[in-house]
Parts: structure tokens; C-alpha cells; sequence
């Protein structure tokens, strides 16, 4: 898993920003938000880089922080991008964070 911190990230409707911008660059990514710590984590086949580089696409300013401190129980003791993605509506029109995730 891949975790950011991305302190413009202010509301669900933020989220689901990032989170369209991520899947257009890896439709298999899995994406959970923590609004209240401003923290994304992503679980998925890019790179680091490539993440970042959606969430500057999406009009945000990531910046790449351990997954264990920035979510903490939700990442355990994986490698980036490997462990299991907890976010079970990632591609069925829901955002983790409860924000609206329909298409604009």
C-alpha cells in the first residue's frame, strides 16, 4: 500500500477527485480516504510515482508519507502496493469516504 498525505484534500467531493483520477490511470487500484487526517491510501499496480502523480492530475498536492502512521491498522506490515485493499464498494460507485463518487 501507497499512503499520502494531501492537505487540500477538505471534503467527499475532493475524494472523489483523486479517486476518479487514480482509477483512470489504474482501474484496479483500491483507494481508501481518511478526511479527517487527510490521508489516501492506495493499494494497486502503479508506482509511487504514478499515484502522485493522478492526485497532481486531480488538482492536489500529495506527499508520500508510511502507511502505518498515516492509517494506522488499516495498512499492517505490507510492502507498498501489496497488501489487501479493505475497500470493498472501490469500483462499484461508492467512495470509501462516503462523498458522492458519480461521474461529473
Amino acid at each position: 500500500m501507497t499512503a499520502f498525505r494531501v492537505t487540500d484534500m477538505t471534503c467527499g467531493g475532493c475524494a472523489g477527485r483523486i479517486k476518479r483520477s487514480i482509477v483512470a490511470m489504474d482501474d484496479k487500484a483500491c483507494i481508501e480516504f481518511e478526511l479527517k487526517k487527510r490521508t489516501v491510501l492506495i493499494s494497486g499496480t502503479a508506482s509511487d510515482a504514478e499515484f502522485a502523480e493522478a492526485i497532481q492530475d486531480a488538482g492536489y498536492t500529495p506527499e508520500l508519507i508510511e502507511p502505518t502512521s498515516a492509517l494506522a491498522g488499516n495498512a499492517g506490515n505490507a510492502g507498498p502496493n501489496t497488501a489487501r485493499c479493505k475497500c470493498r464498494a472501490a469500483h462499484h460507485g461508492v467512495s470509501c469516504c462516503g462523498g458522492d463518487d458519480s461521474p461529473s
